[in-house]
């Protein structure tokens, strides 16, 4: 529960939103167990004989009585796993709401302890201040239920993808518009909302110090500029990757001299594509050093590897068991470098050398005749890679409600199924320039995705898309 202490830094806060987050699995199956007792509580009934009390089984049916007389205490627990499995998703979406206020809640605390000497933010404050929000945003529409907001307010994905703290009018605005979808939803209440927009917009109060009596030989010196360190300072990059990834602050500290901002939030938004928020922290917390991938060309390998696996095991007629024994939640030794990862892909892909051994041989093709920049579906943009690379290598690939052509940095383009429509039209139309048949791909709408079940038509796209790319080396 939130507590009304005062919360007097962002550590402090940040210690506190971690607990708070370790004790979630724990509450979640405490307030199960309640709710199950409170609904299996009419089939039973309290009774006191000599003394003593005793809890009795009333059945309603002469089948109730087969069952537990020949299955014994079997059968209420078959009862009560039932009831687990009916409730556990309302129960999970309530608590995430809980600890989204009290966190929010924690987090107002602390703005307005640090705003009291000058009744506002100063600036470094008011960017911790709004990284955190966000995180809490994020985690709160990474459940399905709360999904919703998007629809609400249309500038929340721009919203949750900046890491500055608004300054435009421009962007207040759009920021404003996510607090009162936020209230009229009922998440956050008018006070909180006022009071969040407050901190971020006020201005400190400057305590002027008197003015010196001007002296004949005292000149005042003129102010000093320190220039900002490129794409982001060290103080900017630490609070990045503790209310993003939620590192500690001294595992932060070893990273945020060596990394810019660009480079990591494209990386991890490319994660939160491919496993989802909680997951892509829990890689990174797993193994920070994959941070450093966004210094060189590791990046693009690594992303383009682990959406090749989740495509893999989402489309596998067992992929709950496959998510189990190999996805990130239960396993992110096996993300937490691009050497493990590689590994894993191979380990779920073991037919793939013997299938493609298999398949018929496709003749060498000459793509010098086209125009490659006609057909964006084959540019070397880190996006369209890791989509056409999914396609090719599972036969399948899937985009989100949301996402966009060219990815999370910027809204042009193509938006969710428009992008699979834009990718089968593309590739349809290089086959035919080709003088090859046009392949089979099919668009399911409900699912976001676009399939190529022809795995000799997949190796024709594959050969294209090789030789473009050495074309745009």
């Amino acid at each position: 529960m939130a507590s009304s202490r005062k919360i007097r830094s962002f550590a402090e806060y940040d210690r506190i939103r971690k607990e708070r987050e370790e004790q979630f699995p724990q509450q979640v199956e405490s307030e199960l167990e309640q709710l199950i007792l409170k609904d299996l509580r009419p089939n039973f009934v309290d009774v006191k004989i000599g003394g003593n009390r005793l809890t009795l089984v009333k059945f309603k049916s002469i089948r109730d009585i087969f069952d537990v007389v020949f299955h014994g205490s079997n059968a209420l627990h078959h009862q009560a796993d039932q009831r687990r499995n009916e409730f556990r998703p309302k129960t999970e979406q309530t608590l995430v709401l809980t600890n989204f206020q009290e966190n929010v809640q924690d987090l107002i605390r602390c703005g307005v302890y640090l705003a009291k000497s000058t009744q506002a933010l100063p600036s470094d404050d008011q960017q911790s201040f709004y990284s955190r929000f966000v995180d809490q945003v994020q985690y709160l529409v990474s459940h399905r239920k709360y999904q919703e907001l998007y629809e609400d307010a249309p500038n929340l994905s721009s919203c949750l993808r900046r890491f500055h703290y608004p300054q435009q009018q421009t962007d207040l605005d759009s920021f404003e518009t996510v607090l009162t979808s936020l209230r009229k939803k009922n998440y956050l209440s008018p006070e909180n909302v006022k009071t969040i927009y407050e901190l971020l917009t006020k201005k400190p109060l400057l305590t002027v110090p008197p003015t010196p009596r001007a002296s004949a030989r005292l000149q005042t010196p003129a102010p000093v500029s320190v220039p900002l360190e490129e794409n982001g300072t060290v103080q900017e990059k630490m609070e990045y990757l503790t209310a993003v990834f939620h590192l500690e602050r001294d595992v932060a500290a070893r990273y945020a001299g060596t990394i810019l901002i660009s480079n990591i939030d494209q990386f991890h938004n490319g994660l939160v594509a491919a496993v989802g928020s909680v997951d892509a922290q829990r890689i990174v917390q797993y193994n920070p050093d994959i941070l450093l991938y966004t210094n060189n060309n590791l990046a693009g390998r690594y992303l383009r590897a682990i959406t090749v696996v989740q495509e893999r095991i989402r489309r596998n007629g067992d992929r709950i068991r496959l998510k189990e024994k190999y996805g990130p939640t239960q396993h992110p030794e096996k993300y937490a470098s691009l050497d493990a990862l590689l590994k894993l892909k191979e380990e779920l892909m073991p037919t793939f050398s013997s299938e493609q051994a298999a398949a018929p041989l496709t003749p060498s093709i000459d793509i010098s005749t086209i125009e490659i920049y006609k057909y964006q579906v084959l540019h070397r943009h880190e996006s369209v890679m890791r989509r056409l690379d999914a396609l090719i290598e599972t036969g399948s690939v899937q985009v989100t409600q949301h996402e966009h052509w060219s990815g999370d940095d910027t809204t042009a383009g193509a938006r969710s199924r428009n992008i699979l429509k834009k990718m089968k039209c593309q590739i349809s139309a290089v086959f035919q320039e080709l003088g090859r048949e046009r392949p089979e791909l099919i668009i399911n709408h409900g699912q976001y995705t676009l399939s190529m079940p022809d795995q000799q038509s997949r190796q024709l796209l594959r050969q294209i898309r090789d030789e473009a790319y050495k074309i745009q080396r």
